[in-house]
């Protein structure tokens, strides 16, 4: 099944549907690693018109071979283990998956989790503040607050900041200050846009009606 989580690729675009595509063992080292190959994805959408193809980013992410050994379908073995392991051994750790549709509940699960993917994929964009881009995935909202209320109790009028492009650049405090609001602004509108699609996803009688409730683009 489908991993969902917002992920930063290297090049700092936000993808958030992962789909695990194939699997090697690398017997070189003294313990033999799986190799899983990962394509990424924005989300379901962009998927679904790219036909599984064309995927936007690809991953190779090493992985213990005793996990995948313990029987049942391998690649479930695999998305588990990706979401099992820490941070800096996996860039799914956490993630949740896209449930099977099935029956009309199994169908409501699986859509709000798609939307719930969207959602967080659109809030970790970055955001503009007088044409400069900041990033704004939540460890870098946090720099952002943390900046913010710095600079406030020392009296500090500007900071240097890495924007989106990794470019240093001198920022004021109302600059940040605008960006942070922006930030907030687009999140209680996301969740506005997710509660409302979550209503119609409960309100639909039919899987064809479930499925038909998708983000707006």
């Amino acid at each position: 099944m489908p991993l969902l989580k917002s992920v930063k690729t290297p090049t700092g675009a936000q993808l958030g549907y992962h789909v695990v595509t194939n699997i090697s063992i690398d017997t070189r080292s003294a313990q033999a690693v799986a190799i899983l190959a990962v394509h990424s994805w924005p989300d379901e959408a962009h998927y679904q018109l790219a036909a599984g193809g064309m995927a936007a980013w690809h991953w190779t992410v090493p992985v213990p071979v005793e996990p995948l050994q313990v029987g049942g379908p391998l690649m479930e073995a695999c998305e588990d283990v990706l979401r099992a392991l820490p941070d800096d051994l996996s860039p799914f750790a956490g993630a949740s998956v896209a449930p099977l549709a099935g029956d009309l509940d199994g169908a409501r699960a699986r859509q709000w989790a798609l939307v719930k993917q969207t959602r967080d994929s659109l809030d970790a964009q970055p955001v503009a503040v007088d044409g400069i881009q900041l990033d704004a995935d939540p460890s870098s909202r946090v720099d952002i607050l943390g900046a913010i209320m710095a600079m406030q109790l020392g009296n500090e009028t500007e900071r240097v900041w890495r924007c989106t492009d990794n470019v240093m650049r001198t920022l004021t405090l109302d600059q940040l200050v605008r960006a942070g609001r922006a930030v907030a602004a687009r999140r209680q509108a996301l969740i506005e846009q997710s509660d409302a699609l979550a209503q119609q996803i409960q309100n639909a009688q039919t899987v064809e009606a479930v499925t038909a409730v998708v983000w707006p683009t």
